[in-house]
C-alpha cells in the first residue's frame, strides 16, 4: 500500500499531518514498507518543508535494507531546503553529484525554495502568498544566482525553469535591471529559448527613470522570439509594471493594442490597468473598464470591482502627489470635526464628492450581479467615503455594521475609516471606544493608523489631555505617529493656550526623526500656537532652534509668525518679515500674502492691503477667493462699500468665482453702510446663480434687513434656509423670532420655539429672551381698538383659560404650565421662561428677566401685573443684578392694571440703579392717572425721577387742554 493512498482523496495540509501516525497505521495493517511507500512518505515531507522528519526516514529506509533512489534523495534535499536547513540541503545535492545521480531537478527546488522565502531563518514566515509582497534579500539572491554556476560546475543543465526563478530572484531583489537583461542573453548563450514566463520577470526586473520604454523594447522582443505564442502574460506585466508609477495611458494604450492584435485578455490584464488609473488618481478611467470587461467576455470579478473602488478612494491621491504635496492630503483628510453646511465644494471636492457616489453605486451592482464582496471592497469603499468628512460619516459607519453582520471580520483598514467616521461627527468618546474595542471584539491588533485617528478625532474635539494621552500610550506600544498626527495635536493645544504642552509634542515629534519637511510642519504648528498665546520670545527661540537643527524657514514658517504678530495689531512687525523672507530669498507665496493681508488690517492699514494685493500680481501670485474676500472684510471698517462691489467686479473678471464667505464679506459692508437694498439684490443675484449660501451668509443678511422694519424678508429668507436645508444657528434663530415680533406673528413664533424644544437641542438665552417676547405681542388680526371691552369674554382671555382669580389662587407655575399650548399669550411666555429658568439654572437671566416683563406689560391686564411683581420679586432676591431694561416693563405691566403709584415707584428703583428713562412706561403711567384724575400728581412723582424727556409743565397743560 502507498503512503498517499492512506492519505486518502483529502489535500491534506502538507505542514501539519501527523506523519508517524500515518505510517504507523501501515505497519499495524501489515503494509509492506518499499521504495514507493518511502517516496511518497518523503515527497509529502518535502512539500510541508520538515527536513528534520525527512532525514529520520532516509536513516530508516538505509536501516531497513531500502535503498534510496533519485526521487527519495531529491525530496529528503527540497525538505531540507524548504524547512529553513539550506546547508543540509546543499550538502545532500552534492553527495547525489558525487554519487552520479541527477540533481537538475533537486537543484531547481533548492532554488525554488530560496527564491520563496523558505530556506532562511531570516523569514518569519513560509507562506508564500505574503512573501511574494516582499522584497528577496540580497543574501538570498546570491544565493539562488549561486547555484547556478554550482549546477553548470557539475554538470547539471539549467533548464528554462532555472532561468526564469534566477530572473524572479533578481527582479524581486530589486537588483539593476542590468543584472536581468544579462541573466537573459545568458541564457540565449545556454541554448535555452525564453518562455512568456521569462519575459515576465525580465519586465518585472525593469526599473530607474526610462523603465517605460524599456518595458516596452522587451515587449517587442517578446513579440518576435514568441511569435505565434500567447503574449497576454507579457502584456499583462508590462500594463502591471505602467501602473507602478500611475501612467494610466501607456496602460490603457497598451489594452487597445491587445484587442486590436488579438492578444487575448483576462481579468489580470484589465486589473492591472486599472490598477494604473487607481494609481494616478483617475477613478473614472478606471470606471470604464468595466464595460470593456464584459464586452470582451470577462465579466469583472471582486478583484476588477476592488480595485475601481480602490481607485475612488485615492481619487487625488497619487503617490507622489500624497508624500509631497500638503494641500492634497489636508483635502483628503480634513482636520475640522464639522463641515460647514451649506457652504460650496471646490470642484476638487465636488469630484471627490462624485467619486464616492459611483464607488457605493458599484457595490450595489456588485450584489446585483452576484459578485460578493469581501473584506478589501469594504475597506475600500469606507476610504472612498472618508475624504466627505461629515457628509460620508454616516454612510461609513453603516458599511461597518453591514460587513459585521456579514460574517465579514473587520480589519485594521476598516476599524481607521470608523474611527474617522466618529472623529468627523465629533464623537471622539465613540472613536476612543472603538480603538479599545477592535481587539477585543475581533482580534484586530490596533496599528499606528488607528491610534492616529483617534488622536486626531481627539485633537479636533478640543480633548487636548486625551489627545496627547492617546500619543504618549501609542510611543509606548512601539508604535511611530504620522507628523500630521503631531501637528493636529500641536493644534489641539493651540486652540486651548497650551503652548507650552505643543512645545512638549513638537520635542516628541523630533525624536520620531521623520523627514525634514515633516518636521517642518511640526515646528510651524508650534509657532502658530506660541504665536495664539502671544508668546514673541518663544517664537525668536523657536525659530532659532529650527535654523540650529538645519531647517530653513519656509513660507508657511513665516505665515506663522505673520499671523503671530498680526493677533495684537502689529502689522509694521508683519511687514518686516516680508522684507526678511524675500532677503532670505524666500519667495512669498499666496497663503503668506493672505496673511499679512488679515495682519495689515487688522491694523486698518487698507492701503497696505492694496500694496500687498499689488505685490501679488506683479510677482506673479494670482490672487485667490481668500485674497479678494479678507480685502472686502476690511472695507467694512470703512463702510467704503463700493470699493467692495469694485473688488468683487475685478476678481470675477480675472476668472476667480466668488464663494459664500466672499458674499458673506460684501454684505457685511453693504449692511453697515446701511445699503440693504443693494445686499439683498446681490444676494438675489448669486443666488439665481446657483451659489451655495451657508448659515452665515444668511445671518449676516438678515440682521441689516431687521434694522429696516422688514420683517417678512427676513421670514421669507428664513424659509428659503429651511427649504434648501441650510441649519439655522441660534443667531439665526434670534434674529427669526425678533422678526416675527415685528411682524406680530405670536402664534407662528409659539409654534417655531415649540418646534425647538421637541427637537431636544440646547437653546442659547438670548434665543429663549426673543422668544418670550415674540410670544406675547399683539398679532395684526386682533383689533387694537377694544381697550375698553373688560369683561369675562374679551379675546385675550382665551378659550378655556382659568379666571384671573384661579391663577392668583394656584401656584403660579402650575397655572402657567397647565396646558400652555392652549392658553394666552402671556402663559405661553411664562412657561418658556420657567423652561428657560430652569435650563439655566444658578446663572445670570436677567435678560430673561427683561423679556418676560415685556410680555407682562404687553398682557395689559391685571394677571400681567400680578405676574410682574411676583418677577420682580425674584429678580431682587438674585445674586445677579437685575437687567436695568427690566424696570420700565415692570412699570408698564402694573400701570396696565390701574397701579399707576406701585408703576411710578419701581421706576424710580430702577432709575437708582442707572436705568434710563423709559418714555412708554411714563405714558402708561400717565393714562392710568389721568383715569383717576391723577395727572398731575403722577407727573410731579414722575419729574422727581428726573426724566429729561418730559416736561411737567407741558403735561399740566395738556391735562388743562383735555
Amino acid at each position: 500500500m502507498r503512503f498517499k493512498a492512506m492519505l486518502g482523496m483529502r489535500r491534506p495540509n502538507a505542514a501539519k499531518v501527523d506523519v508517524t501516525r500515518v505510517m504507523q497505521e501501515l505497519r499495524d495493517e501489515g503494509a509492506e514498507f518499499n521504495l514507493r511507500t518511502y517516496r511518497g512518505c518523503l515527497a509529502f515531507l518535502a512539500k510541508g518543508g520538515r527536513g528534520r522528519e525527512a532525514l529520520m526516514y532516509l536513516e530508516e529506509m538505509e536501516s531497513a535494507g531500502v535503498a534510496a533512489d533519485n526521487a527519495c534523495l531529491g525530496h529528503v534535499a527540497t525538505a531540507c531546503a524548504r524547512g529553513q536547513m539550506l546547508d543540509t540541503a546543499l550538502a545532500m545535492v552534492r553527495g547525489m553529484v558525487s554519487k552520479g545521480h541527477s540533481v537538475a531537478r533537486t537543484y531547481n527546488n533548492i532554488m525554488l525554495a530560496i527564491v520563496n522565502g523558505q530556506a532562511f531563518t531570516s523569514r518569519t514566515s513560509s507562506s508564500r502568498s505574503s512573501f511574494r509582497r516582499t522584497a528577496l534579500s540580497n543574501m538570498e539572491c546570491e544565493a539562488a544566482v549561486g547555484l547556478l554556476g554550482e549546477m553548470q560546475a557539475c554538470g547539471a543543465h539549467p533548464t528554462v525553469f532555472t532561468y526564469n526563478l534566477l530572473i524572479a530572484a533578481l527582479a524581486r531583489s530589486r537588483r539593476p535591471h542590468s543584472e536581468v537583461l544579462n541573466l537573459l542573453d545568458q541564457m540565449r548563450c545556454d541554448g535555452i529559448k525564453p518562455d512568456s514566463y521569462t519575459y515576465v520577470g525580465v519586465v518585472k526586473g525593469i526599473q530607474g527613470p526610462k523603465k517605460n520604454a524599456m518595458m516596452r523594447a522587451v515587449l517587442e522582443d517578446a513579440k518576435l522570439e514568441l511569435e505565434g505564442l500567447d503574449l497576454s502574460a507579457v502584456y499583462s506585466a508590462v500594463v502591471s509594471g505602467y501602473a507602478v508609477d500611475g501612467s494610466w495611458e501607456d496602460a490603457s494604450a497598451l489594452v487597445d493594442e491587445m484587442f486590436a492584435n488579438d492578444v487575448p485578455r483576462d481579468e489580470y490584464t484589465y486589473c492591472a490597468a486599472m490598477n494604473a488609473c487607481k494609481e494616478a488618481g483617475k477613478w473614472m478611467q478606471a470606471a470604464a473598464f468595466l464595460p470593456r470587461m464584459r464586452e470582451d467576455g470577462v465579466p469583472p470579478n471582486t478583484i476588477a470591482y476592488n480595485t475601481v473602488i480602490g481607485a475612488c478612494a485615492f481619487f487625488g491621491r497619487p503617490n507622489k502627489a500624497w508624500n509631497n504635496n500638503r494641500e492634497t492630503s489636508s483635502f483628503l483628510r480634513p482636520t475640522s470635526t464639522r463641515e460647514n453646511k451649506g457652504r460650496g465644494l471646490s470642484p476638487a471636492q465636488a469630484e471627490a464628492s462624485d467619486a464616492g457616489d459611483f464607488a457605493l453605486g458599484l457595490m450595489e451592482e456588485m450584489k446585483r450581479e452576484g459578485v460578493e464582496p469581501d473584506i478589501i471592497t469594504y475597506g475600500s469603499l469606507m476610504s472612498a467615503l472618508s475624504p466627505r468628512g461629515l457628509a460620508g460619516a454616516d454612510i461609513v459607519l453603516e458599511l461597518f455594521e453591514t460587513l459585521a453582520k456579514s460574517g465579514l471580520k473587520p480589519n485594521s483598514i476598516t476599524y481607521v475609516s470608523a474611527i474617522r467616521a466618529y472623529g468627523d461627527k465629533g464623537d471622539w468618546e465613540r472613536a476612543e471606544q472603538m480603538l479599545v474595542g477592535m481587539q477585543k471584539e475581533h482580534g484586530v491588533e490596533p496599528n499606528r493608523f488607528c491610534y492616529s485617528a483617534v488622536v486626531k478625532a481627539l485633537a479636533n474635539g478640543g480633548q487636548w489631555k486625551r489627545a496627547l494621552e492617546t500619543l504618549d500610550e501609542m510611543r509606548e506600544c512601539g508604535l511611530s505617529a504620522d507628523p500630521v498626527v503631531y501637528t493636529a495635536a500641536i493644534g489641539a493645544c493651540e486652540k486651548f493656550g497650551q503652548w507650552e504642552k505643543a512645545l512638549d509634542t513638537l520635542s516628541k515629534l523630533v525624536s520620531e526623526k521623520p523627514p525634514m519637511r515633516s518636521l517642518m510642519w511640526g515646528y510651524n504648528a508650534a509657532i502658530s500656537a506660541l504665536g495664539k498665546a502671544k508668546q514673541m520670545e518663544g517664537i525668536k527661540d523657536l525659530v532659532a532652534t529650527m535654523k540650529a537643527s538645519g531647517l530653513k524657514p519656509d513660507e508657511y514658517t513665516y505665515a506663522a509668525m505673520m499671523r503671530a504678530s498680526g493677533i495684537d495689531g502689529s502689522w509694521e512687525e508683519s511687514w518686516s518679515m516680508l522684507v526678511e523672507m524675500e532677503q532670505a530669498g524666500v519667495r512669498p507665496n499666496r497663503v503668506v500674502y493672505n496673511t499679512l493681508i488679515a495682519s495689515v488690517l487688522k491694523g486698518e492699514q487698507m492701503e497696505k492691503a492694496d500694496d500687498i494685493l499689488n505685490r501679488m500680481r506683479e510677482g506673479g501670485v494670482p490672487p485667490d477667493v481668500t485674497t479678494y474676500t479678507t480685502i472686502m472684510s476690511g472695507c467694512k471698517r470703512e463702510s467704503d462699500w463700493r470699493r467692495a462691489e469694485a473688488l468683487l467686479s475685478e476678481m470675477e473678471s480675472f476668472g476667480v468665482k466668488p464663494n459664500s464667505r466672499t458674499l458673506t464679506a460684501v454684505l457685511k459692508v453693504y449692511g453697515d453702510a446701511g445699503e440693504v437694498e443693494r445686499a439683498l439684490a446681490l444676494f438675489e443675484q448669486y443666488d439665481a446663480s446657483g451659489m451655495v449660501m451657508d448659515v452665515i451668509c444668511f445671518n449676516t443678511l438678515m440682521g441689516p434687513v431687521l434694522k429696516k422694519d422688514d420683517p417678512e424678508t427676513v421670514l421669507e429668507l428664513f424659509s428659503r434656509m429651511e427649504s434648501r436645508g441650510v441649519e439655522p444657528d441660534s443667531l439665526t434663530m434670534s434674529l427669526v423670532l425678533r422678526a416675527a415680533e415685528q411682524a406680530g406673528a405670536a402664534e407662528w413664533a409659539w409654534l417655531l420655539m415649540e418646534k425647538m424644544r421637541e427637537e431636544g437641542g440646547v437653546i442659547a438665552m438670548q434665543v429663549y429672551a426673543d422668544g418670550i417676547r415674540a410670544c406675547c405681542v399683539k398679532t395684526r388680526t386682533i383689533a387694537d381698538d377694544d381697550d375698553d371691552d373688560d369683561d369675562g369674554d374679551d379675546e385675550d382671555n382665551g378659550e378655556g383659560v382659568e379666571s384671573e382669580e384661579g391663577l392668583v389662587e394656584s401656584s403660579l407655575e402650575e397655572a402657567i404650565l397647565d396646558n400652555a399650548a392652549d392658553s394666552t399669550p402671556l402663559r405661553r411666555a411664562m412657561s418658556i421662561f420657567i423652561e428657560a429658568r430652569q435650563v439655566y439654572e444658578g446663572e445670570n437671566i436677567a435678560r430673561l428677566y427683561a423679556g418676560i416683563l415685556l410680555a407682562c406689560a404687553r398682557d395689559e391686564r391685571a394677571e400681567g401685573a400680578d405676574a410682574a411683581r411676583n418677577l420682580l420679586d425674584e429678580m431682587r432676591r438674585s445674586k445677579f443684578p437685575p437687567d436695568k431694561a427690566s424696570f420700565g416693563p415692570a412699570a408698564s405691566a402694573l400701570a396696565s392694571a390701574g397701579d399707576w403709584g406701585e408703576a411710578i415707584e419701581v421706576l424710580k428703583e430702577g432709575a437708582a440703579m442707572g436705568a434710563l428713562p423709559n418714555n412708554i412706561a411714563y405714558e402708561d403711567i400717565r393714562a392710568a392717572a389721568h383715569q383717576e384724575g391723577q395727572l398731575k400728581v403722577a407727573n410731579e412723582r414722575l419729574h422727581e425721577i428726573i426724566y429729561p424727556e418730559v416736561d411737567p409743565t407741558a403735561a399740566d397743560a395738556s391735562s388743562t387742554n383735555e
